[in-house]
């Protein structure tokens, strides 16, 4: 009996230190496991933090619950008043590119939200203090339970305004070519015109100064003229020189004979390579 006893304890013993070696095993890879939760979380909030984009994250009834320092940046609201919003309540007044006022149920977020669908590069903007503030927003639903909507903007505001000197550039010089009364154009290294101003569209018997895009010397005057006129372009593109105050015969509109004061420079890429021409002739 006492030996049976004996074998039956020892083994329990057995039993309890393999069990006890699993239950160490098991807690050693739950340390690890939690180990590298706790490192990802670390590594995600210092790439949350760190983003230029705002991100906004919400629950699943629109409550905001997380966003990032650009958020607060890029919205001029900080993170105690964001975290008390709900999207689905909050009309921000949102501003589309037309400057007419985006109506609240167009909103990315309230999509994504009710819709369950992607809303991506909405571009919209944010009136503030300091003027429209424009950021390009996407919108997506979370596959996770108690969550809602994950919200990024992006600062476009830069471009914008870039965009604007741009119209305004174009404006005025669209202006110039039109009324220049001078023979104004631009050509590129094989001497085709890249714009020029109506002028020289009346001179060559063009309705548009843009029907002579792309076109050469020897497509628009007579061969004698185009030759003098290519010569002079030759001059400019290989040399990197300019081409002042040269007397040329040209023919007017209305095929009279006369003659013309040309000016021609060359222009130079960013490493001052010739990649064209530009010119001015008056009659």
């Amino acid at each position: 009996s006492i030996s049976y006893f004996y074998n039956y304890f020892m083994g329990l013993i057995t039993d309890l230190n393999n069990q006890n070696s699993e239950i160490i095993d098991l807690n050693n890879k739950n340390e690890k496991a939690l180990k590298k939760i706790e490192d990802s979380e670390i590594k995600y909030k210092s790439i949350f933090q760190t983003l230029e984009e705002g991100i906004v994250i919400t629950d699943d009834k629109g409550k905001i619950i997380d966003c990032n320092s650009a958020s607060e940046n890029l919205l001029g609201v900080n993170k105690e008043v964001l975290l008390n919003i709900n999207i689905l309540e909050q009309d921000w007044g949102f501003i589309r590119p037309d400057l007419s006022i985006m109506p609240f149920e167009e909103c990315p977020g309230k999509i994504a939200f009710h819709k369950n669908i992607n809303v991506s590069k909405v571009e919209l903007g944010l009136k503030g203090k300091d003027g429209v503030k424009w950021f390009i927003v996407s919108s997506a639903p979370l596959k996770l339970e108690g969550y809602g909507v994950f919200n990024t903007f992006t600062d476009i505001t830069k471009r914008k305004e870039e965009e604007e000197r741009n119209a305004i550039f174009n404006r005025n010089f669209e202006a110039f070519l039109e009324y220049i009364t001078d023979f104004v154009y631009f050509k590129d290294i094989n001497s085709r015109m890249i714009f020029c101003s109506q002028s020289t569209a009346n001179l060559t018997k063009h309705k548009k100064w843009q029907d002579m895009i792309g076109k050469n010397d020897l497509e628009i005057f007579p061969p004698s003229t185009a030759k003098i006129y290519l010569e002079e372009d030759r001059f400019v593109l290989e040399n990197g020189k300019q081409l002042l105050g040269k007397i040329d015969l040209f023919y007017d509109e209305n095929g009279e004979q006369g003659y013309i004061q040309t000016n021609k420079w060359p222009l130079f890429d960013e490493n001052h390579n010739v990649v064209g021409i530009f010119g001015m002739s008056r009659n």
